[in-house]
């Protein structure tokens, strides 16, 4: 799920330990996204298997803190100002 706000963009992942419906759920709020690339992703569950986050504040980009990417299918990948997760179940 994605929200804009203020001219930036807020996306939401949820993630759980196994797609069953009593899995425990972590929703991870990134905030200020830029530069979202979306592959092979669609029809039901989808997985990110390894989600990397590096911390890009030394290279100075515009309001970019962090870079985060699925390290092992390359499914999703953006850069964000903020990072915040909560336990929803």
């Amino acid at each position: 799920m994605t929200t804009l706000n203020d001219g930036g963009c807020t996306l939401y992942i949820e993630l759980s330990k196994t797609p069953t419906l009593d899995s425990e759920v972590v929703c991870a709020e990134f905030g200020g996204v830029a530069e979202l690339s979306i592959n092979k992703i669609g029809g039901g569950i989808s997985q990110a298997l390894l989600l990397k986050v590096e911390d890009i504040r030394d290279k100075q980009w515009d309001r970019l803190n962090y870079k985060v990417y699925d390290a092992e299918r390359e499914a999703i990948s953006f850069c964000c100002r903020t990072i915040s997760s909560k336990d929803i179940q």
